[in-house]
């Protein structure tokens, strides 16, 4: 598997290096640390003097937002590989297409989740989304929101080439994505609305100041993902097994 592992690793750099679409997802997490370090302080900056408002009370809920955007630009990276070896690498033997397909998902799966969690640790530690907290918040935050990208990569390849249901996938984490910064900003009972998506519950689990509360709402989303990543799971493998 590493020698599978080393082989897809040097054949994604070439990808990367061959498309300017893959290269500027791959470069979007480096983009959203210069917009966080350079242009929300000039912003915030010309807010201030202009017309009195203070952009600052914004910056964590903005930063946690951007951060929440990593794992689905990573998971979406991850299926945009996945489809081009199903395209041209898969070997022409039926006999072993299917030990292929299913041995590239999951290395795939694994490679989301670390290069996610890499990126997201870049980010943290180089915005710090939430100044409040320390280190160990920023890497429970990272590790949380990277669980989201496999399963933004396996949910993404279950509809691959399907062009109505595979508007799902970007809608749905669209809404996962949305429901962070309006389910922090809204007040109670309209925040039951965020109360579905996992990255909402990652976003308290990063800013609440108890560390058992953190540790309780890190767990839903955990649940929550997992919940969405067995029926994935489930699905994906009866795609490959024929089922």
């Amino acid at each position: 598997m590493w020698n599978k592992l080393s082989e897809i690793i040097k054949r994604d750099f070439k990808s990367v290096y061959h498309s300017w679409y893959l290269f500027i997802i791959a470069s979007a997490p480096v983009l959203f640390i210069l917009l966080m370090l350079l242009a929300f302080p000039l912003l915030a900056d010309i807010l201030l003097s202009t017309q009195g408002f203070d952009l600052y009370i914004y910056y964590s809920i903005t930063a946690i937002t951007m951060a929440s955007l990593i794992p689905l630009l990573t998971g979406h990276f991850f299926t945009l590989l996945f489809a081009r070896e199903l395209r041209n690498i898969v070997p022409a033997d039926e006999a072993v297409q299917p030990y292929y397909q299913k041995l590239t998902f999951r290395i795939r799966v694994f490679t989301s989740f670390i290069l996610s969690i890499l990126f997201l640790l870049l980010f943290n530690f180089t915005s710090d989304p939430v100044p409040e907290e320390g280190w160990m918040r920023n890497c429970f935050a990272a590790f949380l929101y990277a669980l989201q990208a496999p399963l933004v990569f396996i949910f993404a390849a279950c509809y691959n080439g399907r062009k109505i249901k595979g508007l799902i996938v970007p809608l749905l984490y669209l809404l996962f994505v949305i429901a962070v910064p309006v389910g922090l900003v809204m007040y109670h009972p309209w925040n039951y609305l965020a109360f579905f998506s996992p990255f909402y519950w990652i976003a308290w689990a990063w800013i609440i100041n108890s560390p058992l509360e953190s540790i309780a709402y890190g767990t839903i989303s955990a649940i929550i993902t997992l919940s969405y990543f067995a029926i994935l799971c489930r699905k994906k493998s009866g795609k490959f097994s024929g089922t």
